[in-house]
Formats: structure tokens, sequence, C-alpha cells
């Protein structure tokens, strides 16, 4: 499942919001479920950047605990829940955990509160930062020992605007999600992946119209695919290598030739 929430609107005026989307994929096949997520905000004044995560500890019932980017929700003996954010762009981001007595608590005393943000030196939040964008991967966990499969971004290159991967190495079922960056709608994608196995692939942010999608130059099963506009996504199966997403070009007529005195 896939869904983009343009969120420009639901700020004030004076912030100065030009771009505001959240994508949120929910990858389900397989054994593990994993819910990625990428913000991306642009504003045309300078100012903070921040996102806040709540994660509910229930007066004690769960703890977090956290280290690079990374949190840690636990139920002993019950669940977990991983999370790690990747900064996207050209700056970092730093990440900040506020514990349960932060300012405006009340009604949240449920949860502690950690916040990512735009940043310079991965430590304090940015406060003449114009961008944010952010890819977090969340993974519960059924029982406290799992762990999160190695995580890597392998490069995009597009036109029609950029783009940002994210490949999860899981053993039984990997994961590649593909966003479009900035708001861009993309007509064609090239990126390389090294993952063990058969994953699931979306690519977003996909422009209108009808796609080949190749790995290694063979194309992979159902394509070409057809893109409608409001869905602009495809998702396929496939092995790793390298993945190309081109135009699917119409076939041209060709004209039968008519011999003198035959039809």
């Amino acid at each position: 499942a896939y869904e983009v929430m343009d969120l420009t609107n639901t700020y004030r005026s004076a912030v100065g919001l030009t771009r505001g989307q959240r994508h949120v994929a929910h990858m389900k096949q397989g054994t593990q479920d994993y819910v990625i997520m990428y913000d991306d905000f642009a504003t045309s004044v300078a100012g903070m950047k921040k996102a806040y995560w709540h994660y509910f500890v229930l007066n004690g019932a769960a703890t977090i605990a956290t280290g690079a980017n990374t949190v840690t929700l636990t139920r002993p003996s019950k669940a977990a829940l991983l999370t790690n954010f990747i900064h996207v762009g050209t700056n970092t981001m730093a990440m900040v955990n506020e514990g349960s007595s932060y300012s405006g608590a009340t009604g949240f005393h449920n949860t502690d509160r950690v916040y990512t943000c735009a940043s310079l030196d991965g430590s304090t939040c940015d406060a003449t930062a114009t961008t944010f964008e952010e890819i977090a991967i969340h993974q519960p966990c059924n029982g406290i020992t799992c762990t999160m499969p190695a995580l890597t971004q392998p490069t995009v290159t597009a036109t029609g605007g950029n783009a940002v991967a994210v490949q999860i190495a899981d053993a039984v079922s990997p994961k590649v999600v593909v966003f479009a960056r900035q708001g861009a709608l993309l007509t064609s994608q090239s990126f390389t992946t090294t993952f063990s196995g058969t994953a699931q692939h979306l690519l977003t942010g996909i422009s209108r119209g009808t796609y080949n999608v190749a790995l290694n130059g063979v194309q992979v099963s159902g394509s070409p695919f057809t893109v409608n506009t409001g869905d602009n996504t495809i998702q396929f199966n496939a092995t790793s290598g390298t993945i190309t997403l081109s135009a699917s070009l119409p076939r041209r007529a060709t004209a039968r030739p008519v011999l003198s005195g035959h039809q």
C-alpha cells in the first residue's frame, strides 16, 4: 500500500510552506512488515524544520532506547518497534530524544517524544534551513529479538526530477522503494541493487504513461506497465541488479505493399 499526502495547506501562511509532502509505503509481502515514510518539506523563508515522533510507553509498560538516528521501542516479552531515520539531500539531520517531560506533554504523558530535524552538524537543528527531507523505516516485530536488516541507498539516475531509493535487505522478502523527490513526476529511472533473493519493488512519482521496466536489460514480469494519473506507481518483484525504467514507445504502423494485379 502506498499513499502521498499533500500537507501544504495545513500550515499557517507565515511559515511560508511551498511544499509539504509525506509519503507512506506499507510493504507487507513475506513474513515481516515494513512502513517506509518519506518527508519532503520546503519553505520560502528560513526556519527550524522538525518532525516529531511519539513512542507509546504507557507509563513504563514499554521503554525506548535511542542510538545514531535509531529508536527501539520494546514491550517486555511482547513486541518491539524498530525505527531508522535516514537523511535525504545535501546537508544532514539530527535526532533528539526528549523523553516524556517535553514541553506541551499534557495529554501525551504516555509517550516519549523523539524529533528529527534539518541540521548542519548532525547534533543541533539548523534555524536557517529552507528544506528538510528524511526517510523513516519502521519495523514492527512480534517479539523483542528482531533486528533491522541492512539498509542501503542505491543511487538513482532519473529524468523529470530527482529521486531517492532505500533497500531493505530482509532475509525472506527484501524491499526496494524509490521516491520521486521535491514533488517531481519522473519519466525514467535507473539504479542498481545488491540484496539476496527476490525483492518487492515499489517505484513512485512516475508520470502518466506506459513504461518498460528491465532488470539487467531483460523485461521484468508484468512489463510494460501502464501508469495512470493519481496512481503514479509501479510495483513488481525481481532479483538484484540494474533496474531501468523507460517510456514504452508505441509501435509504428507498417503498410503492406500492394503488387500490381493482386489484392
